[in-house]
Parts: structure tokens; C-alpha cells; sequence
């Protein structure tokens, strides 16, 4: 595994997040630029985790991506989530878990991502308070975007999805197509056109 330059804008993220509250030592910044993988992506590009790299905390670090499931209709997709830098999701549903809870990973826009191996975060987590911390932070931002897609579809009203969707995702709309905003909300692409000019 190639070793992250310490200017890249990737490891620059990561760090800003992780050192908000206390100060990181020159070990952590070691740790982070040997040991987590930089992927990089292409627009509608399909992105396949290789075998070592299916339980990892993953950080967008620029770009979108789309996590894409069953479709039920010819022709449509089903986004299930949308990821731009900043934000966070998992390969399984918790460090030790090895259910599988991602689905098809698509790139709507290139971009690259972090990949944070479980077994990295594990070896050091009960020993360096630095690490423990990171995981939290990075859960924590996980767990933030679960809550806000539970909220929007939770609605059953086209618009007041849509208007919680905008809400609490004003990024992603601003980012988005019409019609990957329609895969995402179960909506037409002309609903998304009209609601966007309500609004």
C-alpha cells in the first residue's frame, strides 16, 4: 500500500476532522498516510472493494457516489444514498460485524475516497484515546446521514419529502441532477422539476 502524501487534499480532510477537539501527534499522522488506501474514481464508474478492503469505514474525500439498490422497474434506478466529500459510510453495519451493508457503489461524479481498514482502527482502539475519538467522529458522521435519509423517507407526501430532503441534504440538492434526485426520493424527474421551482 502507497503511502498518502501529507498535501493531499484527502488527508487534509480527514485530518481536519479528526484533530477539531485536541491536537494530533506526528504518530497519527504517520498512521493515517500508511495505513489507509486512497481510491480513485470515474464518473459512472462502478466501484468494486477488492476482498482485503470489504470491512472499511469509508470517507468521501471528493466527488459523489451513489449507493444503488433493487430496482423494481425497467429502466429506473433505486439510489439508496448519496455521498459527497465530507461524508461517511461502512461496509457492514459496525466494526464487528460481517453482514454486508452496502449496496452497488456507483460514481455519479469522479472524485476519491479513504478507506479505513476495521482492523487498523481495532488494533489501536483500546490503547490510543486519538483513535478512539476517530471512530467516533467517523460513526457519528454515518450515522448523522442514516437518520436524515430515514427522516425524508419516512414521508409519504411527494412534497414534504422533498422539502425535508432539501433541508437536511441542501449540498446534494445543490449537486444533483433532477433525475438523480428523482432515483433517490422514488419520484418522477418532472415532480423533482416542479418542486424545485415551488421552492
Amino acid at each position: 500500500m502507497s503511502t498518502i502524501h501529507r498535501n493531499h487534499h484527502a488527508l487534509k480532510l480527514l485530518l481536519t476532522y479528526w484533530s477539531k477537539q485536541n491536537g494530533l501527534e506526528d504518530f497519527h499522522i504517520h498512521w493515517a498516510r500508511s495505513k489507509l488506501k486512497l481510491v480513485r474514481f470515474r464518473r459512472h464508474q462502478e466501484i468494486f472493494l477488492r476482498a482485503g478492503d470489504r470491512h472499511s469505514i469509508i470517507l468521501v474525500t471528493k466527488g459523489m457516489i451513489a449507493q444503488l439498490g433493487e430496482s423494481s422497474e425497467e429502466n429506473s434506478r433505486n439510489i439508496k444514498e448519496i455521498d459527497i466529500a465530507g461524508m461517511v459510510f461502512s461496509t457492514t453495519t459496525h466494526l464487528f460485524s460481517r453482514t454486508p451493508a452496502m449496496a452497488k457503489l456507483i460514481a455519479l461524479r469522479s472524485g476519491d475516497l479513504l478507506l479505513i481498514p476495521y482492523r487498523e482502527l481495532l488494533k489501536f482502539s483500546d490503547r490510543d484515546p486519538k483513535i478512539n475519538e476517530l471512530i467516533r467522529i467517523l460513526f457519528n458522521r454515518k450515522l448523522r446521514t442514516l437518520s436524515y435519509m430515514n427522516r425524508v423517507n419516512r414521508l409519504h407526501r411527494p412534497l414534504q419529502r422533498y422539502q425535508e430532503f432539501s433541508l437536511l441534504f441542501p449540498e446534494i440538492r445543490n449537486s444533483c441532477s433532477y433525475r438523480e434526485q428523482a432515483d433517490l426520493l422514488s419520484l418522477s424527474k418532472s415532480t423533482v422539476n416542479r418542486f424545485c421551482k415551488r421552492l
